[in-house]
């Protein structure tokens, strides 16, 4: 395994962290493994690149950030069944190259499409360790970013660095966007936060109680901007996130 940056990905990692790029053996060895659970379809896409997270909050577990484009035409085997080769078949329609995200661990892998219940899932099985405070803020961003609604994740910011804003008058002023903060809590939660999120083209300041089973409540919010644009702008189709145009506010 190698922490060079030899491969070039499409986007950042979705969450900070002290990420590993695997090198073409060990990515190989598990993109086969992975290959086993068809979450990829049958022979549509290729494996160019994968990255790995540990993840303190669910200890002996990764996260998986694995980079496919399309096969060219002529790999694929001509005898294979429509569902093989069709796209709209085993995966709906998807760009020629994206990034996919899962859980893998001693149970193998968990797909990270979108909704909650693989995660919920997966706390249900194994725990989820939020014993202290950076096990909880991580654990925050991963379940906020993993969990979309019908236009984004709840994606928890630290900065105003990939956002653009509307135009403003000459004393318009954009907002500070700064990292989540920790606030009181009672017993029967693990935590609370209050944390600036973009979702869709709107910057909020929300309120969440964390629950020690890990699930997430949004117990309060505060429209800080709206029309508010992210650079570079996310595509999401279940596990796959793709890059799309810069985004332009006010669209």
């Amino acid at each position: 395994m190698s922490k060079d940056d030899d491969v070039a990905f499409l986007l950042e990692a979705p969450i900070a962290g002290d990420w590993v790029t695997l090198d073409r053996d060990h990515a190989a060895i598990l993109a086969a493994r992975l290959a086993e659970t068809g979450f990829l379809g049958d022979g549509l896409v290729q494996v160019d690149a994968m990255r790995l997270l540990p993840l303190d909050f669910y200890p002996g577990w990764v996260l998986c950030d694995i980079q496919t484009g399309r096969k060219p035409a002529a790999t694929e085997n001509p005898r294979a069944g429509r569902a093989a080769r069709d796209p709209e078949q085993a995966l709906g329609r998807f760009p020629d190259s994206g990034i996919h995200s899962f859980l893998y661990g001693p149970d193998g892998f968990a797909a990270l499409d979108g909704t909650a219940p693989p995660i919920h899932e997966h706390n249900e099985l194994h725990g989820v360790d939020l014993s202290d405070q950076p096990r909880r803020e991580a654990y925050l961003r991963f379940f906020c970013f993993f969990v979309r609604g019908g236009l984004s994740p709840f994606e928890v910011l630290d900065d105003a660095r990939r956002l653009v804003f509307p135009a403003a008058g000459e004393a318009g002023v954009p907002p500070i966007v700064t990292p989540p903060a920790s606030l009181a809590a009672t017993d029967e939660l693990a935590g609370r936060f209050r944390a600036h999120v973009l979702y869709g083209r709107t910057l909020f300041e929300v309120t969440f109680e964390m629950h020690r089973s890990g699930f997430i409540d949004m117990t309060d919010d505060k429209l800080i901007a709206d029309g508010v644009g992210r650079v570079p702008d996310l595509g999401f189709i279940k596990t796959m996130r793709y890059p799309l145009i810069a985004s332009k506010p006010n669209e």
